[in-house]
């Protein structure tokens, strides 16, 4: 006896007709006949009276209806559940991350998550922090991290923690040994430019316009590029906290104004998080970012 076989059972049973039943099956009649016939030799008996009119199902088709309807629809869920538990073993998360939001701060918490969630995947896309908010807002990730000071209504931001941006400056700079250095101090200083980095948005926001002028040199999206011509005497960059530093690149505080950023989950307000999305959100609630 067959699922396919139990299936047309069913559907003659309903339909009182081969005709219909063949169509809600999407099979041909013929076919449908011939499974069915089949089936009546397996239990020794007709299952259906076929005389002119609607069909009718005999003693013996009355009495194997519920038990065939319901080991029917024990199968099907069997394979539901089944399909369940493969869906949740392989769980894939579409998370966007700012690009100078570094792995440091992050990796504690994906290791715990590892243990926790071991079999959530994820999709990581990295870009600047406008454009993962924009990847969120056009359904292209399930939710981000983004340290911003603004975010459009569709989005909603929960803190995680906050940082300080601080100054990287080649060890030898006469920077690289202070405690702290005011900004006013960074007038005509060499200057090399993160592209993508979000700290002009927060003193904007905070402070208006710059109150200083620095001596531009260079510009680039590569950290390890900016690095490098840290390193080599180039100029100086203002880089968040936790951000790993090269061999050869000191950092000191940057204060007067002291500018922080707020690292944030981001999600969108008006949709719901899929599973993998809100197991990764309990866990970053759970997590102890102050450690």
């Amino acid at each position: 006896m067959e699922m396919h076989q139990i299936r047309y059972f069913l559907a003659v049973a309903r339909e009182r007709n081969f005709s219909r039943a063949a169509e809600t099956c999407n099979i041909t009649q013929p076919a449908l006949t011939r499974a069915v016939q089949k089936l009546e030799d397996e239990v020794g008996g007709k299952l259906f009276d076929r005389r002119p009119g609607p069909i009718e199902l005999t003693e013996l088709g009355r009495t194997l209806l519920p038990k065939l309807e319901s080991a029917f629809h024990d199968v099907a869920e069997a394979a539901r559940q089944a399909r369940e538990h493969a869906r949740h073993r392989k769980q894939r998360l579409r998370l966007g991350v700012m690009c100078t939001i570094g792995p440091e701060r992050m990796i504690g918490f994906i290791e715990h998550l590892h243990v926790t969630n071991p079999g959530l995947e994820f999709q990581l896309t990295e870009a600047k922090g406008s454009a993962v908010v924009a990847a969120l807002v056009n359904d292209e990730i399930d939710v981000g991290l983004a340290g911003l000071p603004n975010y459009p209504d569709a989005v909603t931001a929960e803190e995680l923690y906050r940082e300080r941006y601080v100054l990287a400056v080649p060890a030898s700079h006469r920077f690289a040994s202070a405690n702290a250095v005011p900004l006013s101090e960074l007038d005509g200083e060499d200057y090399i430019e993160r592209l993508n980095c979000e700290f002009d948005d927060f003193f904007e926001a905070a402070y208006g316009e710059w109150p200083i002028a620095l001596n531009l040199r260079y510009r680039s999206e590569r950290e390890d590029w900016v690095q490098a011509m840290i390193r080599s005497g180039l100029g100086i960059a203002i880089v968040p906290e936790s951000m790993p530093l090269a061999t050869g690149v000191a950092t000191t505080t940057l204060v007067t104004p002291e500018i922080v950023r707020t690292v944030s989950l981001i999600t969108r307000r008006d949709r719901e998080l899929p599973p993998p999305a809100r197991a990764f959100v309990r866990a970053l609630r759970a997590h102890d970012w102050a450690g």
